[in-house]
């Protein structure tokens, strides 16, 4: 395909809310049912032992869960770097990210947690993802917020 497709006609908020209506329509969560809660259990964990825990618990999941959840934890962590373009920190992605990757269903509580370990992932992305190297090939999304 065309690398450059980004350029037309598309902004970054577009392409934001295709990925995440696709983690909407997962039959599983990214983070799975069976691991969930203890992904959540970890934001009210000392710092010292959560970022050690949850080096393990993202190594449990899936091996394409954990490339997908790194893949868009990056991306998200890196348009963030663009806030005064995009309007948005991390915290808002991970404000937007969270009811897409996580089954809430009206539950405030369980969301805010949901949020405040996005929060955490993308703020320890380099702890917590150590063997992350993203693609050789990347488009330069930068034009997104210049656009």
């Amino acid at each position: 395909g065309n690398p450059n497709w980004i350029h037309q006609s598309n902004s970054f908020h577009d392409l934001a809310q295709i990925i995440l209506s696709f983690f909407k329509e997962l039959p599983e969560p990214i983070f799975t049912a069976r691991l969930a809660e203890s992904f959540l259990a970890q934001v009210s964990v000392n710092e010292s032992q959560q970022e050690s825990k949850l080096r393990q618990l993202v190594a449990k999941l899936p091996v394409v869960n954990r490339m997908t959840l790194a893949r868009i934890l990056y991306f998200f962590k890196f348009a963030a770097l663009f806030e005064e373009n995009n309007k948005m920190d991390e915290t808002s992605f991970a404000v937007a990210l969270a009811p897409n990757i996580f089954p809430i269903d009206e539950n405030y509580n369980m969301l805010a947690l949901c949020i405040e370990l996005l929060q955490i992932l993308m703020s320890k992305f380099e702890i917590i993802f150590p063997n992350f190297c993203p693609l050789r090939y990347e488009p330069d999304i930068r034009v997104l917020f210049y656009s």
